[in-house]
């Protein structure tokens, strides 16, 4: 059943700045959680820091609303800490459950920028061939077919619908706003 699904599950954490989808994709601990608290204290829309799909007939993004946890790192690294409660899902990984407000409006389906966590230091939006980014992507996305090719096909046809960056994280404060900019200038 899953083979013959046109959905493919991204391990990202979604937000949204006016019409325009904000995808930070990543390993676990790299950021993402972070950065879209980040992006969420200066207005942008919060979705999901876990999950989304993209639908490989035409590009749409769908998402379901949640919370936000944020490591202990990753919190102290924050402006303006959320507040929220401590919890423990997972021996030795401690997380900060937060709630945001809900979102104004639904998550842009369509409108979808795509951003690869790629380390950290000063922060920095760089471009990435398409080969790198379906590469990086596959690697991370569940599809229903295993087979390399496949995915990586699903991987391309997301990547050449949609416009993709490198995204080197600073202090999470000033990389949102970097990305806000961005948003904006894509718009």
């Amino acid at each position: 059943m899953l083979r013959e699904s046109s959905l493919v599950s991204l391990h990202a954490a979604v937000c949204a700045h006016g019409d325009t989808a904000l995808v930070l994709l990543g390993p676990s601990k790299c950021g993402k959680s972070t950065l879209a608290s980040a992006l969420a204290a200066q207005g942008a829309d919060f979705f999901n820091d876990e999950r989304a799909f993209i639908d490989r007939r035409d590009g749409r993004l769908f998402v379901r609303a949640r919370g936000l946890a944020l490591r202990p790192g990753g919190r102290s690294l924050l402006e303006s800490p959320p507040t929220g409660h401590w919890y423990q899902a997972k021996p030795d990984d401690p997380k900060y459950a937060v709630s945001l407000p809900r979102p104004t409006r639904p998550c842009p389906q369509e409108s979808v920028l795509l951003f690869f966590l790629d380390g950290f230091g000063p922060p920095a939006l760089q471009p990435i061939p398409g080969g790198e980014a379906a590469l990086r992507l596959a690697r991370g996305m569940g599809h229903g077919d295993p087979a390399p090719s496949a995915r990586l096909e699903a991987a391309a046809e997301i990547v050449t619908r949609h416009p993709c960056r490198r995204l080197i994280v600073g202090p999470p404060d000033v990389t949102a706003r970097i990305l806000l900019s961005f948003a904006e200038q894509m718009a």
